[in-house]
């Protein structure tokens, strides 16, 4: 089946011969976009370092994670001016000096990036900017490997400032306004749009919500993913925010047409990688989040929170008896979803059937001894308690509903 070339759109039937999914028409246009797709590449054909991401993440204009922020000075920066200067420092080492990722990552592990670069600049002489050589003659210790292992402490509040600032710019805002600026045009915007504008600047800076960031890695689909670390949805919506406008993503996502709005950019192929349940979520009201998937953000997130009601009762823990029990509930659950291949919306449907013991027992996987059937048992029952008239939940006609919640 023909597809579009990514770099030019081309209609063609030829691959990436390493992973088989992205299209290119000719070599040229793989060798245009291969700092780009290394990243994401199954089998690249050598190790992909930190330098690859760095290039990768400056090509595509997003803020690079967080291993690769420590690597290459970005947690010393001070603020945002210094660190659209270090970002000019990389570009120019990428883009008018040609260093490759991988010279870049050996100079850093020999400890000679800095001096190198210097030399890079003093060999261009002015045909370089010369405000980018002179923030790096009075920038060394950026570059010095001590303590860059270090946590982010203040300079996070400027990385998070930049990843607005670069999601600000993308949408289409003026690159001269501020974080104040931002902060100033959104408060007449609808909370859709805002939560719209807040997942795009994930997506920018790091590819996407994680589970601690549980209604965005629900609202967008990111939590069918059976591995937290699954670059399918990031590089789907990548390639989504960077062919669509703002405006056409927004609409899309009020109006339950993101799945549609992805099938006409031409990722129609790498959307049906996804399993079924990416599209029903998208297909739904935003504001009505199956409870399974709070289940899964419950369960796989390390610290301890207590499970909103909609959670608590449809899936046992209201009838837990202490937090020894609840923890023992919670680890079993996160093993369904890691390790039995348990399907999520059945696991659901069993809840809302009341059935949640009688589903699992079957699973092929789980084996369970006798004293764990009797507390499954036990605790996986709804005790006739249903919900209703809450999106993405249910609602109880228990005390809560005479207490006005």
């Amino acid at each position: 089946m023909a597809r579009t070339c990514v770099v030019c759109a081309t209609p063609t039937r030829k691959t990436c011969t390493g992973c088989l999914k992205t299209a290119y028409c000719s070599k040229k246009c793989q060798r245009a976009d291969w700092r780009l797709h290394i990243v994401y590449c199954d089998d690249p054909g050598r190790e992909v370092t930190a330098a690859d991401d760095l290039a990768a993440d400056i090509f595509a204009n997003r803020v690079p994670e967080l291993p690769t922020i420590q690597m290459y000075g970005m947690s010393k920066i001070k603020g945002i001016k210094d660190y659209n200067y270090l970002v000019a420092i990389y570009t120019d080492a990428f883009q008018f000096f040609s260093i490759s990722p991988r010279t870049l990552n050996q100079w850093r592990d020999e400890n000679v990036l800095y001096p190198r670069l210097l030399s890079a600049y003093a060999r261009a002489g002015n045909t370089v900017s010369q405000r980018n050589w002179s923030w790096l003659r009075e920038h060394a210790s950026v570059f010095d490997r001590r303590g860059q292992m270090e946590s982010l402490d203040g300079s996070a509040v400027v990385i998070q400032d930049v990843y607005q600032l670069l999601a600000w710019k993308h949408i289409g805002g003026s690159p001269f306004d501020t974080v104040a600026d931002i902060v100033r045009a959104q408060k007449s915007w609808p909370l859709d749009k805002r939560a719209c504008f807040e997942f795009v600047s994930v997506v920018i800076s790091c590819g996407g919500p994680n589970v601690y960031l549980a209604e965005s890695w629900q609202r967008f689909g990111y939590c069918v993913s059976k591995d937290e670390e699954d670059p399918l949805p990031r590089r789907l919506y990548h390639e989504l925010i960077e062919r669509c406008t703002f405006d056409e993503f927004y609409d899309a996502y009020r109006s339950c047409s993101l799945i549609a709005l992805m099938d006409a950019k031409g990722l129609r192929s790498i959307r049906k990688e996804l399993p079924r349940e990416f599209k029903i979520i998208l297909s739904q009201s935003a504001h009505h989040v199956a409870t399974v998937w709070g289940l899964k953000a419950l369960v796989l997130s390390d610290y301890y929170v207590e499970p909103i009601p909609c959670v608590s009762i449809s899936y046992g823990f209201s009838n837990c008896q202490g937090s020894e029990e609840s923890k023992r509930l919670r680890q079993f659950y996160a093993r369904l979803f890691q390790e039995y291949d348990v399907e999520p919306l059945k696991l659901e449907r069993a809840s809302n059937n009341d059935r949640i013991y009688e589903y699992i027992i079957k699973l092929p996987k789980v084996i369970l001894s006798n004293t764990e059937k009797r507390f499954f048992k036990r605790v996986m029952k709804r005790n006739n308690l249903v919900f209703s008239g809450f999106p993405g939940m249910m609602d109880m006609p228990s005390p809560f509903a005479q207490q006005g919640y």
